[in-house]
């Protein structure tokens, strides 16, 4: 297969995982609209790396997320990126939570991600600023350095001979006989033997563009984060979620390497898939959330930080479709696609041998 090429377009983490897998047996050429990788929601995330432990058991999500959380930890060792496997904490602040944690926990163990329960106690041992009437503990769970994993993802993609092409907004794509013709601005049109279609934000847009078809949208949904630096920041030393709604994992506490803390994401549907500034939420929404499990936090620690936005289909799940031959849309990439990508390059590579 070596002699093919393939497209892949979109530079973000996944679109980036796919190009450093599927070069080890074809040509790949990774197309990228904006002047560098990573610009939107690849660089905008919280860097949690997920155990599997919340998705429907029939789920791409549960099944990649799983599969790709060793994955990531690998590539991570072999490339000497920062991460920490601590694990995360759930935790129960009242008695309905206590009754929604068992839910999950029953979820976790069907999908058979370890997982074990936590009392008060055991709570305060790992973590004597959190305050819960019980927890979950997920062992699997952990951080990674973002930033170091896209300077890794991009510096190996191009030492395995990816040609990657910035700047290069798509303007066309059409099937041709066995072949797919990709049209840009900037660079004139090629032809290639296969195309992923890896946009995140922006992948319903190139799906309608080569089927003609509206039937997938893409829905963003705005995740804000504020941050609590200094020794308040010390405080906490793993992940730390509430109990999750049906669509939402809750704003939760995350340590970075950057001797910070991270409070949020939030979630909220907006109409602009760049707009991560109009309209931010106030922190008395961010402090309110967490104080009822961190006490310790007052409404002066908490500074405005970055926002994300997140690429959500009307279901909750991933989705890859071929449509036509030979061109496959990744659609509702959005979390856990950062402990996925390997997964779901891996996937992709399946396909297409």
């Amino acid at each position: 297969m070596i002699e093919e090429k393939v497209a892949i377009i979109g530079g973000g983490i996944v679109g980036c995982a796919v190009a450093y897998e599927l070069s080890l047996f074809t040509n790949v050429f990774l197309f990228e609209k904006e002047p560098f990788l990573f610009a939107h929601s690849s660089s905008r995330n919280s860097g949690v790396v997920h155990s599997g432990l919340y998705y429907p058991g029939n789920s791409l999500k549960k099944r990649l997320c799983i599969e790709g959380n060793k994955l990531l930890y690998d590539f991570c060792e072999r490339h000497k990126i920062k991460y920490k496997k601590d694990g995360k904490l759930i935790v129960a602040v009242t008695e309905a939570d206590e009754k929604e944690l068992e839910k999950l926990f029953e979820n976790g163990l069907n999908n058979n991600v370890p997982l074990s329960k936590l009392s008060r106690e055991e709570v305060k041992k790992l973590e004597p600023y959190i305050e819960a009437r019980s927890a979950l503990f997920s062992p699997t769970s952990g951080i990674v350095d973002v930033a170091e994993l896209v300077n890794a993802l991009e510096r190996e993609c191009s030492k395995r001979g990816v040609v990657i092409l910035r700047n290069s907004k798509i303007k066309n794509i059409s099937k041709e006989n066995d072949e797919v013709k990709i049209e840009t601005e900037e660079r004139g049109s090629d032809n290639f033997n296969f195309v992923i279609n890896a946009t995140g934000l922006f992948a319903d847009e190139i799906y309608t563009m080569i089927t003609k078809s509206r039937k997938h949208k893409i829905i963003p949904y705005r995740g804000e984060y504020f941050e609590i630096k200094g020794k308040k920041a010390a405080l906490v030393s793993r992940p730390v979620y509430p109990v999750p709604s049906d669509t939402f994992l809750g704003i939760h506490l995350t340590p970075t390497f950057e001797d910070k803390l991270l409070v949020g994401p939030s979630s909220r549907k907006i109409e602009e898939k760049t707009d991560y500034t109009r309209d931010k939420l106030p922190a008395l929404l961010f402090y309110e959330a967490i104080k009822p499990y961190f006490p310790a936090v007052e409404i002066s620690d908490l500074e405005e930080g970055f926002s994300g936005i997140r690429s959500k289909l009307s279901i909750n799940d991933f989705l890859i479709e071929e449509n036509p031959e030979n061109v496959f849309h990744l659609l509702g990439i959005d979390s856990p696609g950062l402990t996925s990508c390997f997964a779901i390059a891996e996937e992709i590579s399946k396909r297409l041998k």
